[in-house]
């Protein structure tokens, strides 16, 4: 049947990748390669199929040599194939340590403990049929050579390419032998370096290397910071370097995590600590701080990079100005730099990152955030001062980031603010109009139950609902033109007001955008007609309900069932 199959369908890999499976459960080799013979004469384009075939000779029937043949032809039909040269360096890899195991239980290897002294075979002086021939026979095959003749040839076929190197630098860790492992590992980190000098994950494997060796961790992290240092001065392009910087960061604090949770010594953590706040403090004091849009920024630092180290200077308690900070008396064991005061403090930090980035909204939050706790803690100023002066440095900031995303926690704290201040109305109605354009539902609700808390509490006597109708006049986005009248409907409809106001809220909230989707407060407008004794009415909600929304199903589903519990309670 498959055969049959196969001559109609030939180009479907996926049959005949099930006949492969078949003839495996039936353990059939003849059958097995002459269904993949036929299957690469059709596919030779291919390397999945390739791979497979491969696998096949070399785990299942052992034929070391059919695999290398056939890896080597699918490698010159698809030279640009990143899996055929992962899958034959896998290999190669693994036959080493096959032979090397092999030497080991024969007792053939003078570095194994117990191992017999007896004279080389002759048949070992010769290059075994399942070994490549290289130059100087066993010797050089059991310390890798065919392995690293394949990675120069990967290297040349795909050149320049960092994820292609760093893939085969993950295959390494497969054989058992770590000091081929570390060769293959340190040669595939220099053509790395070769190619693309100055790439953040090569610099960041390079560090892992150092920190695996022995010695101090002084030195160490001495040679890393070293290796960074010189990856940065042979990067070209600023978003290379944004993103070497990232992973300089990002390594530094991974191992200072490590030692918090005691899986390194709490030396190497307090270094790891030390050098990641100098080299961002670092950073942050050049000259020129740009972003990534600009060109000529190249000595500048991310938008990330600059909330990072805020970040870490608040993790220190370093907000204070350097005049104001006491010395710690401690200091970290074998930590250079542990115990002195930094001269880039958090407040310092992100006002040069908001003056870098001014659109950048969590930087625009740690400043205020900081900018608050000073101002509060400032004697001199009366109560009245101290939020009048945060105003003015709230305002400053949303001028520049108000519109951006993620802006609507800022604009709910500058209401709150102003609701503190006992200001009048129409000053909390300018403020939420401004805030509305980036504010989703649940801010903009939380921004409507701030304004009429507020506004109950008023002595004029005005009212929750006053509030939005002075709201509903702004120019306001169609979608919050729509919330505002639906909650001004609720309201309205729940203190009890003349049916006709709540009517208009209604029908301005009927024809925006949000009514497309909202079953919710289609089945809430429905019932608040059948309550108020207007039938007609209600039945003229629930068809228009029908033509408005999107998608009706769930609207008429939950309404029989209301109808079923009315009926029941009847």
């Amino acid at each position: 049947i498959f055969d049959r199959s196969v001559r109609k369908l030939s180009g479907d890999v996926g049959l005949w990748l099930d006949w492969i499976a078949f003839a495996k459960t039936k353990k059939s080799s003849k059958m097995l390669s002459g269904i993949f013979a036929r299957a690469l004469q059709l596919h030779p384009r291919n390397p999945g199929l390739w791979i497979h075939a491969a696998s096949w000779e070399w785990e299942d029937q052992g034929h070391v040599s059919a695999a290398r043949n056939m890896l080597q032809r699918a490698i010159r039909l698809n030279p640009k194939s990143h899996e055929l040269w992962k899958e034959y360096f896998r290999m190669e890899l693994l036959f080493v340590s096959r032979i090397q195991g092999r030497r080991k239980v024969l007792g053939l290897d003078p570095k194994a403990h117990g191992s017999l002294e007896v004279p080389q075979l002759d048949a070992e002086k010769k290059v075994d049929k399942d070994e490549a021939p290289v130059a100087g026979g066993l010797q050089d095959l059991l310390s890798g050579a065919i392995p690293k003749l394949v990675l120069q040839h990967a290297a040349e076929a795909i050149p320049k390419n960092s994820e292609f190197l760093m893939a085969l630098y993950d295959i390494c860790n497969l054989g058992p032998d770590e000091g081929l492992n570390r060769d293959l590992r340190t040669e595939i980190l220099s053509l790395a370096e070769s190619s693309n000098p100055g790439d953040a994950e090569t610099a960041v494997r390079r560090a892992a290397e150092v920190l695996a060796e022995s010695g101090s961790s002084g030195a160490k992290c001495q040679k890393i910071d070293t290796i960074f240092h010189g990856c940065e001065s042979q990067v070209q392009g600023a978003q290379n370097l944004h993103k070497l910087r990232e992973g300089v960061c990002e390594f530094w604090m991974q191992l200072a995590e490590r030692s918090h949770k005691g899986e390194v010594d709490g030396e190497l953590g307090a270094e790891a600590d030390s050098r990641l706040l100098q080299r961002m403090t670092s950073w942050a004091s050049t000259s020129k701080v740009a972003s990534c849009d600009d060109s000529q920024g190249i000595s500048g630092m991310t938008e990330g990079l600059m909330v990072r180290l805020v970040d870490i200077l608040l993790s220190k308690g370093d907000n204070m100005p350097p005049s104001k900070r006491q010395k710690p008396d401690g200091k970290a064991k074998g930590s250079k730099t542990s115990g002195t005061v930094t001269s880039l403090t958090a407040m310092e930090a992100a006002r040069v990152g908001l003056a870098s980035f001014p659109k950048s909204v969590k930087l625009g939050q740690r400043f205020l955030n900081i900018k608050g706790q000073e101002i509060m803690a400032e004697q001199s100023l009366s109560a009245k001062q101290k939020v009048e002066t945060l105003a003015k440095e709230m305002d400053e900031v949303l001028k520049k980031c108000g519109t951006e995303e993620g802006a609507s926690q800022l604009w709910l704290d500058r209401l709150k603010l102003e609701t503190s201040r006992k200001t009048e109305v129409v000053h909390l109605v300018t403020i939420f109009g401004k805030g509305v354009t980036c504010c989703g539902e649940d801010e903009l609700e939380k921004m409507l139950d701030t304004i009429a808390v507020f506004a109950e509490g008023l002595k004029n006597g005005a009212s929750r609902t006053e509030v939005l109708r002075k709201v509903l006049k702004l120019t306001l986005p169609a979608a919050a033109r729509g919330l505002v009248s639906k909650q001004l409907a609720k309201w309205e409809v729940e203190a009890g007001i003349e049916r006709k106001s709540a009517q208009q809220a209604l029908e301005q909230w009927a024809g925006g955008p949000t009514a497309d989707d909202d079953v919710e407060f289609w089945l809430w407008w429905e019932n608040s007609e059948r309550q108020a004794g207007r039938h007609k009415q209600a039945s003229n909600t629930y068809w228009r309900a029908l033509r408005t929304l999107t998608d009706s199903t769930e609207f008429q589903q939950r309404h029989a069932l209301l109808d079923s519990h009315t009926w029941e309670d009847r």
